[in-house]
């Protein structure tokens, strides 16, 4: 055993020893390490060496994962201060040794790992998750220029992205979603592009010194089309793995499990297992059935952290995921569910009367047109008022394109609606859906409240149509409160006014534009 340690040691500086190797991380920094491994036989990509970490009784087991040439590395979060150690085997090799992690973090919006707690989200560190979302990131834009003499058209390089993440740490988003779609993988469904999934590593840790939480997607109806570079077939039995159907399950197992042993080390990630897998031509029930009987299971077996796994649009409801992932207003979160929803695309907006439909809040062209910025805080304020977790803007914002003031408006709303949340006396989670509570509104209106104590109203309107002062009546307990007005579209608040309001209390809706907010407490 000491002369296999000595070889393996003799290869590589970063290779594990017998002997300890002490470092200084910060709290939920990643801790990360090579291991060089002559004469691996084999598809390497098929192979994986046994971690197991350990701080008193905590106890995590991780794989490392190959890397490439004769490199397996190590990818662990460690969740809580202390002396970490750790020790490693692959058939009749292993190492040992230790690291030290301090009680801070390097950043205030570093919180560690996602974690679902009933129909909240939750950090390492205690603290409530509410995901403020801007585009979705696609396969082919972190992919190369150039690959097998195909030009790769949606590329986008390293500035592009770096300034798009700048601009969200700016205006204080704090989520992306990254897809995969079979995409870095070859043909064969077991190895890897390593450059295109390298490019991967670094978006995540680009979002991570910013604070942006990433969800990794495995499974799209717009996967990669086999014998295909940077294109997709929406049939399912044309993709390189068809999560749709039975079969090809030593190459299904293994795609999830090298993703899961690659990503799940960096503290901001969690899990999209399938985007949109209901559309035509496929089958959502089918893929349910696959996810239940093993997409899931493998997670969960491969993930040491059991970070949250989420899926799209409604097909969730007949699987046992952590997060429901809506598209549209229909998957808004309803009274009955009992787990986190978040709106990781806008595809449809709510109209009101005689307002213009509009089905494409995706599209870049949809969010560059001013006049559509209500339809997205709508969305914003509507989903958050019946206890959703969040929303993301527009999923196809071209960033190869200087944003415009549209765009940044739209942004800026989003940001105005994290103060609001941030600067309530309570926790967001303890405000639930209230239907019962108002008696009469001249407006539309969605509700949330807590025990009698605290009351938060959106009023949204018809755009083409002006106000004039209004009544809502309202049923609270009698006593005095304190009622103040906010504007989403400026983030202004009204002064305080403190009122003594008895059973079925009148209150005057001031005059607003499209949209306005009421806030009341119980003094």
């Amino acid at each position: 055993m000491k002369i296999l340690f000595v070889l393996v040691f003799s290869f590589s500086i970063s290779s594990f020893s017998a002997q300890t190797i002490r470092e200084r991380l910060s709290l939920y920094e990643t801790f990360e390490k090579s291991i060089v491994l002559k004469g691996v036989s084999g598809i390497k990509f098929k192979k994986y060496v046994d971690v197991e970490f350990r701080n008193g009784d905590k106890k995590y087991e991780i794989k490392a994962f190959y890397f490439g040439g004769d490199v397996w590395k190590i990818r662990f979060m460690p969740p809580i201060p202390g002396k970490w150690t750790y020790s490693w085997e692959y058939e009749e090799t292993g190492g040992r040794g230790s690291f030290y992690v301090k009680s801070k973090v390097k950043s205030p919006d570093v919180h560690g790992h996602l974690h679902r707690q009933k129909d909240i989200l939750i950090y390492d560190d205690g603290t409530l998750h509410y995901w403020f979302g801007g585009k979705w990131i696609e396969a082919p834009n972190y992919g190369q220029k150039f690959k097998n003499g195909v030009l790769n058209s949606k590329y986008l390089d390293d500035e592009t992205f770096t300034s798009y993440f700048d601009i969200l740490y700016k205006y204080r988003h704090n989520g992306l979603l990254l897809k995969v779609a079979l995409y870095p993988l070859e043909d064969d469904g077991i190895v890897w592009d390593t450059t295109w999934i390298n490019r991967a590593d670094w978006l995540i840790r680009e979002m991570g010194k910013r604070g942006i939480y990433c969800q990794i997607n495995f499974w799209d109806t717009w996967g990669r089309a086999k014998g295909e570079v940077f294109t997709e077939n929406t049939q399912g039995e044309k993709q390189v793995l068809n999560g749709w159907n039975d079969g090809q399950l030593v190459q299904k197992e293994n795609y999830i499990k090298y993703l899961v042993s690659r990503f799940s080390g960096f503290y901001n990630v969690y899990w999209e297992l399938g985007n949109e897998v209901e559309h035509h031509p496929n089958s959502g029930a089918a893929f349910a059935e696959q996810a239940n009987r093993y997409y899931l299971s493998w997670i969960r077996k491969y993930d040491a952290y059991n970070l949250p796994i989420g899926l799209s649009e409604n097909i969730w409801r007949n699987t046992d995921v952590d997060i429901g992932f809506c598209h549209n207003p229909w998957g808004f979160p309803k009274v009955t569910d009992t787990i986190p929803i978040i709106h990781n695309e806008q595809v449809s907006g709510v109209t009101v009367g005689d307002e213009p439909p509009c089905t494409q809040l995706w599209n870049d062209e949809t969010i560059r047109d001013s006049s559509n910025r209500y339809l997205y805080r709508r969305t914003f304020w509507m989903n958050f008022t019946l206890g959703g977790n969040g929303t993301s803007e527009c999923t196809w914002l071209d960033i190869n394109k200087p944003l415009s003031n549209s765009v940044l408006n739209v942004m800026n709303d989003q940001m105005l609606l994290r103060n609001f949340i941030e600067t309530l006396p309570l926790n967001f989670s303890d405000l639930k859906p209230d239907v019962t509570s108002v008696l009469n509104s001249s407006f539309n209106y969605q509700m949330l409240s807590l025990k009698d104590k605290y009351f938060v109203i959106y009023f949204y309107k018809n755009v083409k149509s002006f106000t004039a002062d209004a009544m809502l009546k309202i049923q609270l307990p009698d006593g005095k409160y304190k009622i103040q007005w906010f504007v989403p579209a400026t983030g202004k608040y009204s002064d305080v006014e403190v009122k003594y309001l008895d059973g079925r209390s009148n209150i005057r809706i001031p005059k607003f534009r499209e949209d306005i907010v009421l806030t009341i407490m119980r003094d």
